[in-house]
């Protein structure tokens, strides 16, 4: 029976080609999107799934509190270490210190000098990590590879990459060009749904190698994000019992510790790191079911729109449908000879959209720098998924459709007077065009508001200069460092294209370092607040174009002896103008030096934060970075000139730059990303509307071929013609637009609040929409109805 079904169905679809066409088209879009973002969503989802004790594994996080509380991943270094001799709730308890960007050598009789720059750097680590992570070991012995000093576990990508197919066991790396580690282990290579991307992995007995500070177990006073604690808790054992633990910590570990009502310590369990961004994690999972939603959104729309075809059709087949009860079929019958049809297109839609989104993958690869794949026979959730979208695409854009065919009177429709209140009324299409353009309108808002903001983030005056500044990695622990910094600075000037060299921890909008301990002048206590240190020298200021409010600028100097600090210090220590902070002392992490300068107010991280306290300050050994101001001729070569000084002093190591303005984007990536998304997915919700309208209109002009025929003779002219479409479909965009624009703007003030420094929502977003929504539906219509109104009024009264 059902093989009869789709025969006949497909000899139907086969006579009116431009109807399965359009709707084929419009479900193939909205499918092939919801696949590629069910396969993004289903990806972040599964990060950390194939640790197997993923539920008894937490890390613990910081709380800093002050008068700009924030949080951190990082904690304490010997935290660890605390939680493993003083209580008994976990299995392991580990601590890992990553250090990004290291230079690693390799050197070798027969291949000489290998340098290579590791951007997913080294951690440092003990065996206890493995025993908490699944990442198990190809070579080596996980239980012993890292109870020595110097010894170092990489990955088998990396095994490949420094040796190629000799056996890596037993070989030597150097990492930071001073400290050599012997491999013990190789593991297998890290998966990609994890947010641990380290490839090389150094004994804990080691740490000492890349910070003494941290290698010190009284070093409670202070911590980097990038030291985190590890816990795998033991079976039965609660994160709340756990967590009960911290106050004795405190009053343990930081009796007469000035951070003592500072640091509050949280768990937080692994399947949370990946999206929480107030702990530093990658995907706000809010962005995630705004993707969700928008696919939803998408596949509702070509929906729809086969709806709203199928029920302007079902008129012109009214006398096929009467021919068929007259000859015993059944209304059940008809509705699935109906479902039939709709299966068919729905499954070539299908297929095609399948074909579509292995298209666009390379593309959505690199807008994620991800390495997904679409494989339904490997991944059964995307097969289940691509097999239920299917089923409900057919039952939900065919079931009503369906039931109208099958509902009409066998006399009424063999007469051909099936109205078209009975194929659906066009009050029903009139609501489902509404629907189609409230959701394009609802994008189209979204698209200009988050253009509009991120615009605003990237060209708004940050207080400081970006353009054409290079920030180059200055090596940290060379033995002579000072000399040869100085060495880089004097060669770079040299170079006719370089303006300006200033060496210094980080630009002005950059990660910065949280400090503690202020105090002012002869105040009785420190402040409740902390500072955004900042390592400089005397050509800071005038590298980034920061303006002096009062006092001077730094004089040359190694050590700290003199602090600039911004307009925001001035407010907070309650101070009635700037000159009155000039030659007063402030200590800072118990250095004390006078206020030399103060300068103007800057952005000091993204406008998703408000600006912080910085105070600034000399300090060689604590330089990271080479600032080199550029002129706007011949970029290419001044940075080949750049490249070639640094190469220069610096032999033994790679040679890595970053573009300031690059940067500071960085911090708009995920916004960015979501931009590109809802732009593209804009255009696809627009395309398949526009479709179902070009669809609908000629299933009008047809029904009022007559009509318009009668209208001419008796002189109406072309503008009346196109008026007569043009204002019913003007209506339902108008009616759509007072449907989204609400939606659009709550869900877009929502959005806006993650910004403190954000645009405002003027009336001018609504009117671009609506402008835009217009000219497209014009453009649609009236390409159409113009052909009809041209047409000749003779030919289309023949008949009568």
């Amino acid at each position: 029976m059902f093989k009869n079904y789709f025969k006949t169905g497909w000899r139907n679809l086969t006579r009116n080609k431009s109807y399965a066409a359009i709707n084929i088209i419009g479900l193939s879009l909205g499918i092939a999107c919801s696949i590629l973002i069910f396969t993004v969503v289903s990806y972040h989802l599964s990060f950390e799934n194939f640790n197997h004790n993923k539920d008894r594994i937490y890390r613990i996080v910081t709380e800093v509190k002050s008068d700009n509380t924030f949080y951190s991943r990082g904690t304490p270094s010997p935290l660890a270490k605390a939680m493993r001799n003083d209580f008994s709730f976990a299995e392991k308890s580990v601590r890992v210190a990553v250090f990004w960007k290291m230079p690693v050598n390799i050197e070798s009789s027969q291949n000489g000098l290998k340098k290579f720059n590791e951007e997913n750097g080294v951690a440092v680590t003990s065996s206890d990590f493995f025993d908490i992570f699944n990442f198990p070991l190809v070579e080596g012995n996980i239980q012993t590879a890292l109870t020595e000093p110097n010894t170092a576990i990489i990955t088998q990508k990396l095994a490949k990459k420094y040796f190629g197919e000799e056996n890596p066991m037993g070989k030597t790396i150097r990492i930071n060009n001073k400290t050599d580690f012997k491999i013990t282990g190789v593991l297998k290579d890290i998966p990609i749904n994890t947010d641990r991307s380290q490839e090389i992995y150094v004994s804990d007995k080691s740490l000492k190698e890349f910070s003494e500070w941290q290698a010190n177990d009284d070093s409670w006073g202070g911590f980097s994000s990038e030291t985190n604690t590890f816990l795998l808790l033991k079976p039965g054992v609660s994160a709340a019992s756990v967590a009960s633990a911290f106050p004795q910590i405190m009053k343990k570990y930081y009796v007469n510790n000035p951070n003592q009502n500072s640091f509050v310590f949280h768990l937080q369990p692994l399947n949370d790191i990946h999206f929480n961004t107030e702990y530093e994690g990658y995907a706000d999972k809010k962005y995630l079911w705004s993707a969700a939603l928008i696919g939803l959104l998408l596949i509702v729309t070509a929906a729809v729109n086969f709806i709203n075809l199928a029920t302007a059709q079902a008129v012109n087949r009214s006398k096929e449908i009467g021919i068929r009860k007259v000859l015993g079929s059944m209304r059940n019958q008809l509705f699935w000879q109906f479902i039939a049809e709709t299966t068919l297109i729905t499954v070539f839609a299908t297929i095609i959209a399948f074909v579509l989104a292995q298209m666009a993958l390379p593309f959505v690869n690199m807008l994620f720098t991800t390495q997904l794949s679409i494989d339904p026979l490997k991944n059964m959730h995307l097969l289940v998924f691509i097999l239920t979208v299917t089923v409900a695409v057919i039952f939900l854009s065919g079931s009503y459709p369906g039931l109208i065919l099958s509902g009409f009177k066998p006399i009424a429709a063999l007469k051909g007077k099936a109205s078209d209140n009975k194929a659906g009324g066009f009050s029903l299409r009139r609501a489902l065009v509404i629907t189609q353009f409230s959701i394009s309108q609802l994008l189209i808002i979204g698209t200009i508001i988050i253009a509009s903001q991120m615009n605003f983030s990237k060209h708004s005056d940050l207080g400081f200069d970006k353009e054409n500044i290079v920030m180059v990695t200055v090596p940290l622990n060379d033995s002579i460092g000072n000399l040869k910094m100085k060495e880089l600075v004097n060669d770079l000037k040299e170079i006719p294209s370089v303006k300006n060299v200033s060496l210094c921890m980080e630009a002005p909008g950059a990660d910065h370092s949280n400090m503690d301990g202020i105090r002012y002048d002869n105040r009785a206590k420190d402040e409740l607040w902390g500072v955004n240190g900042k390592t400089i020298d005397a050509n800071y200021l005038a590298t980034f174009n920061l303006k002096l409010v009062a006092g001077r600028n730094i004089y040359p100097s190694d050590t700290i002896n003199q602090y600039i600090v911004n307009e925001t210090v001035i407010r907070k220590l309650g101070l009635s103008s700037p000159q009155e902070a000039i030659n007063k002392k402030l200590t800072l992490d118990g250095i004390s030096a006078p206020i030399v300068g103060v300068v103007k107010d800057f952005y000091d991280k993204s406008f998703r934060s408000d600006i912080n306290p910085v105070v600034m300050f000399p300090l060689n050994s604590h330089v990271e970075h080479c600032a080199v101001k550029i002129s706007n001729a011949d970029i290419k070569s001044s940075l080949a000139a750049i490249a070639k000084t640094w190469n220069a002093i610096y032999p033994q190591y790679v040679y890595r730059q970053e573009f300031l303005d690059e940067k500071i984007a960085k911090y708009y990536a995920l916004d960015d990303i979501m931009l590109k998304l809802i732009e593209f997915f804009a255009g696809i919700a627009i395309l398949i509307g526009c479709l179902g309208l070009y669809g609908l209109v000629s299933f009008m002009v047809v029904q009022k071929t007559k009509e318009i025929g009668v209208r001419k003779v008796l002189g109406a002219s072309v503008q009346n013609i196109l008026w007569l479409f043009g204002k019913e479909f003007s209506r339902l965009v108008f009616i759509a637009f007072v449907i989204a624009a609400p939606v659009a703007w709550w869900l877009m003030n929502k959005y806006l609040q993650d910004f403190k420094f954000r645009i405002h929502i003027g009336v001018g977003v609504f009117v671009l929409a609506i402008l835009i929504t217009l000219v497209i539906a014009v453009i649609t219509v009236g390409y159409r109805s113009l052909r009809a109104a041209m047409a000749n009024p003779v030919k289309s009264l023949r008949s009568e």
